[in-house]
């Protein structure tokens, strides 16, 4: 999405585009896109870093202005100011360039309008959006005026041109050239900001008009039979035109045109009419036709595909969360309600022994509805299924835990990090602290724990459920032939069959099944409704200004679910009316029915089996429920995490940043502490291990190197430092390669890790008295390497060959170390930055992650 609006962009604003159509389409593509975008992408120095640039097209060289030459902000609005004022300009440059016939004109005029809209609809936002930056001159409200007004002048010409050419009656035509005189006179008040060519175009239009609706208005009294105002009025036309003839030769032609006119007038009017010429100031002013008009803004948003589509405003999506939670409380409601009601039912039919008391068995003595119901329970998977899902749910549970955990831990490990660097250093760790920063990451990590808390105690009641109903599981699960041996022979119902309360306890049944499945269909519908408001919520935003999500939740729910609603009241309303008829039948039955021990045992196996059903359907429900519960949770347990490690991680990099600046101030002043491992006692080495006779053969020697005249005795001689190494000068050139081969003999050693200080438990080199641990050899031979790193006191030996010699290069021959050398400041806990250093890390301003949705 970014890279097609950058490309957008790219062609939009950084390359020349033509005066066409197909170039003003992709400008407005783009301003399309920053119009949809508004509200979804906060441009802010905090948010999204996206600075815009804009350059004064007016801007005079070596002149003096008030105004900037350039401004440069990062805000959304700014940006959409900027490309609605190219849009502007290219369409008025079109416009321009579309006025050769009346088809070309009718476009011209449409763009013109365009752009003065445009205009004006920059000029009343310009000042809210820049705030208090100094704007250009294009962005003046005056300048922005005069671009507006001088729109409308061009598009009112071209109207009057083509009604011109159209043959209109002569005082229409007056008017029009009267309103195109005002608005030229309008825009040449302030086109000296401009440019000095529209004042003088401007101006030379305004006294053309004014002499054109004089012309055409005393047509129309040559028309009326008026000679004394014709004759005046082009007394009038005829001086304003005798000067722009001075100035430019195209308006001689008029000026001949109003000269002979005026003078055939007179001579009628002399020797004919004998009108009184009325004065200039007597004359009636002629009225205007006002037919350009600037269009809005709004007018000018095509649809277009929108990139930023799945991106909403940050209103739209927390009134999208708040939506969604009403849904899911509304739906999960009405749910539970039904379920309750389904629960209702079948305890009554349970403590009836409904249907099974009351159907006729064959031989077998299992009856057909509890076959039915074990044939359905092995199509499910029986109680393998429910032993399967139920042994997953703990490994869910300590999932989540251990991920828990892990992000409380990282947080308790960094707070004490904090901790101790804060009472190493005092006051000079300006950064906030942890415990201000964490405050909303703890919160979550404390209402996760109590969703996991619940969902144990849930976990326990399932399991409970699943051992009370164990055998009847079995019993369902198992073979027809297990089932019938379960069952007791004998049945009151074959031999009260045809009694009518026997039927009429079937009608009552088979109602009660039918409620049943209405209830699963209902609560299917309400699950799977798809009910959203996104629409709504930018509608409401963009005529309003705020989203009353509450308010505008509750009444569409309610619309959405009133015919599912109703459904269930209505399936309420029977249930009552059943349960009241189950009643009475019931004990009319069991005064009809003489039961044995047999007909008790086996009522005591139909209950059971009939809650092990039950039990089955709410199992399944339950484990699929709190299988995708864990699933989702440990989701949002891993966004946490990563929120937590994201914030650990960026602390962190102020911690060595604080570090390296401590350590480059107390170099730079001259006061290095000795580390505290140059003082420590080191123990004795340990004696090398004695090979044996029978071992291999002695390892070769390793390589070995000559620099320079060699020392007496094959061993280079070190000095014996002093206290703390001095470091290497800040500014020592480089030094090149060793001019002296080196020959290894045999294989060469195996290179061992060179470990830096990092963390508390970083390893603290052994002091040696006879090598300098930092500083260049001055004999020019090639430095040796930091010391091999030493796990507790233990000697570290090569990969093979003979142990080295002391003041030897285990490994390769390095280059001499580059530029400044220093000690490795102690072991800080802790990070942070110095007040002025650039923090690279986490933003000052606290770490707020967005609440996890419930």
């Amino acid at each position: 999405m970014a890279s097609e609006l950058d490309k957008l962009r790219r062609t939009a604003c950084v390359k020349a585009l033509d005066r066409t159509e197909t170039s003003l389409a992709v400008l407005t593509k783009y301003h399309d896109q920053l119009v949809k975008i508004q509200g979804k992408i906060p441009f802010s120095m905090k948010d999204c870093a996206v600075t815009f640039a804009w350059k004064d097209p007016f801007e005079k060289k070596g002149a003096f202005s008030s105004s900037k030459g350039k401004i440069a902000m990062c805000s959304g609005d700014f940006e959409h100011l900027c490309v609605l004022w190219n849009c502007a300009a290219l369409m008025s440059q079109i416009a321009a360039s579309q006025m050769e016939d009346d088809e070309g004109a009718k476009e011209a005029v449409k763009n013109f309008n365009r752009a003065a809209g445009i205009y004006n609809y920059i000029k009343d936002n310009v000042a809210g959006v820049l705030n208090k930056e100094t704007p250009t001159t294009d962005l003046l409200p005056t300048t922005l005026t005069t671009l507006s007004v001088y729109m409308l002048a061009c598009a009112q010409e071209q109207i009057y041109q083509k009604a011109s050419r159209g043959g209109m009656k002569e005082n229409v035509l007056a008017k029009l050239c009267e309103q195109a005189y005002n608005l030229y006179k309008e825009s040449n008040r302030h086109s000296q900001q401009i440019s000095k060519d529209l004042v003088s175009y401007s101006s030379t239009k305004s006294k053309y008009f004014k002499a054109r609706a004089q012309w055409h208005q005393a047509k129309a009294h040559q028309n009326d039979k008026l000679f004394g105002e014709m004759i005046s009025r082009l007394r009038v036309a005829e001086g304003i035109v005798k000067d722009l003839s001075k100035e430019s030769q195209k308006y001689k032609t008029f000026y001949n045109d109003v000269k002979n006119l005026r003078e055939e007038a007179e001579k009628e009017n002399n020797f004919i009419y004998h009108c009184v010429i009325p004065a200039t100031e007597k004359l009636e002013p002629i009225g205007v036709a006002a037919v350009a008009k600037a269009w809005d803004v709004n007018r000018q948003r095509p649809f277009v595909v929108d990139f930023f589509e799945a991106v909403q405003p940050i209103e739209v999506n927390e009134a999208n969360s708040t939506f969604e939670t009403k849904k899911k409380a509304f739906v999960d409601g009405q749910i539970e309600r039904i379920r309750d009601l389904t629960t209702t039912l079948n305890g009554v039919l349970r403590t009836m022994h409904l249907p099974e008391a009351i159907e006729e068995t064959s031989g077998s003595g299992v009856p057909r509805s509890v076959a039915d119901k074990a044939l359905d329970v092995r199509v499910k998977g029986g109680i393998d299924k429910i032993k399967s899902l139920s042994n997953n749910i703990p490994d869910s549970l300590q999932r989540n835990h251990d991920l828990l955990n892990e992000a409380k831990r990282m947080l308790t490990a960094e707070q004490e990090s904090d901790s101790s660097l804060r009472a190493q250093f005092g006051t000079r760790l300006v950064v906030s602290p942890s415990d201000q920063l964490t405050k909303s990451l703890w919160t979550d990590c404390q209402k996760y724990e109590g969703i996991l808390q619940k969902a144990v105690e849930a976990d326990s009641i399932v399991k409970q459920k699943i051992e009370d109903n164990a055998r009847g599981l079995e019993l369902l699960s198992g073979t027809d032939d297990q089932l019938n041996e379960a069952f007791p022979s004998g049945s009151v119902a074959n031999v009260l069959s045809d009694n009518p309360v026997i039927k009429e306890l079937k009608t009552l049944c088979q109602q009660s099944e039918a409620l049943k499945n209405e209830r699963d269909v209902i609560e299917s519908e309400m699950r799977g409704a798809t009910v959203t408001m996104n629409i709504e919520f930018c509608q409401a935003l963009q005529e309003q200004g705020v989203i009353n999500a509450e308010e505008m939740s509750q009444d569409k729910l309610e619309n959405a679910f009133a015919e599912l609603v109703s459904q269930i009241n209505d399936s309420a309303d029977r249930q009552e009316s059943v349960l009241a008829n189950l009643q009475r039948c019931s004990q009319e039955f069991s005064m009809l029915k003489k039961s044995g021990a047999a007909e008790e045992e086996r009522q005591k196996v139909l209950s059971q089996i009939n809650t092990a059903y039950d039990s089955f359907r709410e199992l399944c429900s339950n484990l699929e429920e709190g299988t995708k519960f864990y699933n989702d949770l440990t989701n949002y347990l891993l966004r946490l995490q990563g929120k937590v490690s994201d914030f650990c991680f960026a602390r962190k990099t102020e911690k060595d940043e604080f570090l390296r600046t401590q350590t480059n101030i107390a170099s730079e002043a001259g006061n290095i502490a000795t580390p505290s491992f140059l003082n420590q006692a080191q123990p004795p080495p340990s004696p090398a291990p004695q090979q044996e006779n029978s071992g291999p053969p002695a390892r070769p020697p390793p390589p070995t190197f000559q620099q320079g005249p060699p020392q007496p005795g094959g061993v280079a001689q070190h000095q014996q430092p002093s206290g703390a190494p001095v470091p290497a000068p800040r500014n020592q050139p480089p030094q090149g390669p060793p001019q002296g081969g080196y020959q290894p003999q045999g294989p060469p050693p195996a290179y061992a890790p060179q470990y830096q200080p990092h963390g508390q438990n970083q390893y603290q080199p052994p002091h040696n008295p006879h090598q300098v641990p930092y500083a260049p050899n001055p004999s020019g031979a090639p430095a040796a390497p930091y010391p091999q790193q030493n796990y507790w006191n233990q000697q570290q030996q090569p990969a093979y060959g003979n142990p080295p010699q002391q003041g030897q290069n285990p490994g390769y021959p390095s280059y001499p170390p580059q530029g400044n050398q220093y000690q490795p400041y102690p072991n800080q806990p802790g990070y942070g930055n110095q007040p002025g250093q650039p923090n690279p890390g986490y933003p000052q301003g606290g770490y707020q992650p967005p609440y996890p949705p419930r």
